[in-house]
């Protein structure tokens, strides 16, 4: 595989079938595992105490953007430009917690009802796979691994004036996010313990995470004819590629 500094990375992919015969079927699958050079991150420790209230401005320059090309709805990609949906973020951590930041810049915040589908309102969303990177890097965002607890989505939107957790009902209280609505746009901040990353490293000290932020906008009075958009910091990962998005603690 030739790798050109400076040039795009396509993924390449291995590929792998079986066939067994079990009580007189013959049952076949097939799996894609689809890698490209990956450039490495670093999660450090805040260097100042910031306060958990959704706003961003004690975290000074975010690091990250919306690196990712927007989707629509059907997966395919989309145009986007700056005003109408991007964003900045950042991670850190301190004893207590696990911390991310986004600014959203949005021409149009569409809030919803916390109850309705994920695509029928803006949203922030933190995706987190706090697994040592042998496990982490082949997370394919599948919902049995969300609910046998692999891995975590926090979804915000927002509503009101500090926003809300997107299904409070269904994620656990103890991963948290707040919100505010800022001109040209809004702020989150999600919080994780950091107890919870601990457990997720039982051999010794946590070392690495992998994490995806991304955000849903939807203008139906602006563009009823576009649609949703989907923008992320890194692909999706249920495109497979391996160990996007993975940090190694500083």
């Amino acid at each position: 595989v030739e790798i050109v500094a400076g040039a795009p990375s396509r993924p390449f992919e291995l590929r792998a079938g079986a066939k067994v015969r079990l009580n007189e079927r013959d049952i076949a699958w097939t799996s894609t595992l689809r890698a490209r050079p990956v450039a490495s991150q670093t999660i450090a420790r805040l260097s100042k105490p910031v306060k958990f209230d959704g706003a961003v401005d004690d975290w000074g320059a975010l690091r990250f953007g919306n690196e990712g090309s927007a989707r629509g709805r059907d997966g395919k990609p989309a145009s986007a430009n700056a005003d109408d949906a991007s964003f900045r973020f950042d991670a850190a951590f301190d004893d207590a917690y696990l911390y991310a930041a986004i600014a959203v810049r949005d021409d149009d915040v569409t809030p919803g009802v916390l109850s309705g589908k994920h695509d029928a309102q803006d949203l922030a969303i933190l995706s987190l796979d706090a697994r040592p990177m042998r496990q982490s890097a082949g997370n394919l965002a599948l919902p049995t691994g969300l609910k046998a607890g692999d891995w975590i989505a926090i979804m915000g939107s927002p509503n009101a004036q500090d926003g809300e957790k997107l299904f409070a009902s269904i994620i656990p209280s103890i991963f948290e996010v707040k919100m505010k609505r800022v001109p040209g746009g809004y702020t989150a901040e999600f919080r994780v313990p950091m107890a919870y990353v601990q457990s997720k490293h039982p051999d010794g000290p946590w070392t690495d995470i992998r994490l995806n932020m991304s955000i849903n906008d939807i203008d139906p009075t602006t563009k009823p004819a576009r649609g949703p958009l989907s923008l992320s910091w890194q692909p999706d990962w249920r495109e497979q590629i391996s160990g996007t998005g993975t940090m190694i603690r500083k």
